[in-house]
């Protein structure tokens, strides 16, 4: 055993042989992309928003919508 191997630790394997096999996994790869936007989106969405979403104009209800 050489000195590099014995000072890697036993979890250096494990967690590289999971990566691993969670890259192969392209649904699992879509799935941790599509959870990683929404947490962007529900972080991030009520700075970039220009309006209020709670405001309602009551009086503009009828009317058509602008142009």
């Amino acid at each position: 055993m050489t000195a590099l191997a014995a000072n890697a630790g036993p979890g250096r394997w494990w967690r590289s042989r999971t990566v691993r096999r969670f890259t192969s996994h392209h649904l699992a790869l879509l799935g941790v992309a599509m959870i990683t936007l929404l947490t962007l989106a529900c972080v991030f969405g009520p700075h970039l928003l220009p309006y209020d979403s709670l405001y309602i104009d009551l009086r503009a209800r009828f009317s058509p919508p602008l142009t």
